[in-house]
């Protein structure tokens, strides 16, 4: 529930008519610790160094950092980092990256986990960090009313198409991901949506690699060794699979009714 304290910062920001980044005293007693600055796929290492790699193969496009700091208190801060990553499926694959299920979720953009520290979300082709710099209450609601303020300025757009592709029947809250990397280290399997599924009587994890066209799906079946507890089917230009399930007939069962979904794609 968002305190009295939050509102009233919304309603400060939304007065400054804000683009995208809110300004430099969004609220009063606040200001710009460093204004914003572009950081190209090239660069992105000097401010995230360790986690730039991971979205270059995201097709990061470029990322915008900028961070307040209150006049009273150097340790209040709150920093948010914009990345423009090309397209709405990039941009869910990298929060998906760091959203867990037992998370704490919240309303803001088209999805986001929270902390007592941190905030992130995606919307569009865009996904957003924010990092508070204490935990004080105060800045904790200025994160937020930043992190609300910036779902409220990015463009809005559909979630991306290929998020419907695997079935939603017995499929496990918040485990829908999308993996730009090699899929279970298999080089021939990239770019792949993922999600936890749990029956009355078993468990399984489906996938589709997702491909250009039918002939690459048909060259990478032709070099992929699925290893051990996964089944793969081709589909037209997707590789459709399962893997770690406990029970052999629902794996098949469920493979057979992803194959009669492509279809719809």
């Amino acid at each position: 529930m968002k305190s009295a304290r939050m509102f009233a910062l919304l309603a400060i920001i939304a007065c400054a008519k804000v683009t995208t980044f809110p300004p430099a005293d969004f609220a009063p007693g606040w200001a710009y610790q460093f204004a914003p600055e572009k950081y190209s796929p090239d660069n992105l290492h000097e401010i995230i160094d360790g986690e730039a790699e991971l979205y270059r193969q995201y097709d990061v496009v470029e990322m915008t950092a900028v961070s307040w700091v209150h006049q009273d208190d150097a340790s209040q801060t709150v920093s948010v980092e914009l990345y423009d990553m090309g397209n709405a499926l990039n941009a869910f694959g990298i929060y998906s990256h760091y959203r867990r299920p037992d998370m704490p979720f919240a309303d803001i953009g088209q999805g986001a986990v929270v902390s007592e520290l941190s905030a992130r979300f995606w919307q569009g082709r865009y996904f957003v960090r924010l990092n508070a710099g204490s935990l004080s209450p105060f800045v904790q609601d200025a994160m937020r009313a930043l992190a609300d303020s910036m779902a409220a300025a990015l463009p809005p757009a559909p979630a991306p198409q290929e998020l419907s592709f695997l079935p939603l029947q017995d499929q496990s809250p918040n485990t829908l991901r999308y993996i730009a990397t090699p899929y279970q280290g298999i080089a021939a399997l990239p770019r792949t949506l993922e999600a936890h599924y749990q029956s009355a009587t078993a468990e399984w994890t489906g996938f589709i690699v997702l491909f250009p066209s039918p002939a690459d799906a048909a060259q990478a079946m032709n070099v992929s060794n699925a290893g051990e507890g996964m089944l793969l089917r081709q589909e037209s230009r997707y590789i459709l699979g399962v893997r770690d399930y406990t029970a052999a007939e629902e794996a098949v069962e469920f493979l057979q009714r992803l194959g009669a979904r492509c279809a719809m794609w």
